[in-house]
């Protein structure tokens, strides 16, 4: 195993596209899934006062999820070397479904559509 960063999306989410979005340190080289786990390769990482960057995954949400179920994802980073400060290698969101009652009027926060996130 070589350092990567794992995602594991909400079940309730089908992945449509991930995409990176500001790359700081290492090159971004594509993703690949490891049963529901998005796995992201990663080269060594320095430390710097910056992040490395950050990767953004755009889904749906099944017909089952409804306005106030809450979504957890996971993300984490694995290395194979020894990490002096391990406190940062993993984030878990907690997030609430918004939107109207409508049957197919439903999404996430972070979300939305395009660049103002809007919600039909």
């Amino acid at each position: 195993m070589s350092t990567e960063l794992r995602i594991l999306k909400p079940p309730e989410m089908s992945v449509i596209s991930i995409y990176d979005i500001q790359i700081n340190s290492g090159i971004y080289s594509g993703y690949s899934y490891s049963g529901d786990t998005i796995v992201i390769p990663l080269q060594t990482i320095m430390p710097s006062i910056w992040f490395g960057g950050y990767i953004m995954v755009f889904g749906t949400l099944a017909p089952g999820a409804t306005v106030g179920d809450t979504l957890v994802g996971k993300a984490w980073i694995t290395t194979i070397t020894q990490d002096e400060d391990t406190s940062s290698n993993q984030f878990i969101l907690n997030t609430e479904v918004v939107g109207d009652v409508g049957p197919h009027h439903k999404s996430a926060y972070p979300g939305g559509v395009g660049f103002a996130h809007n919600i039909n």
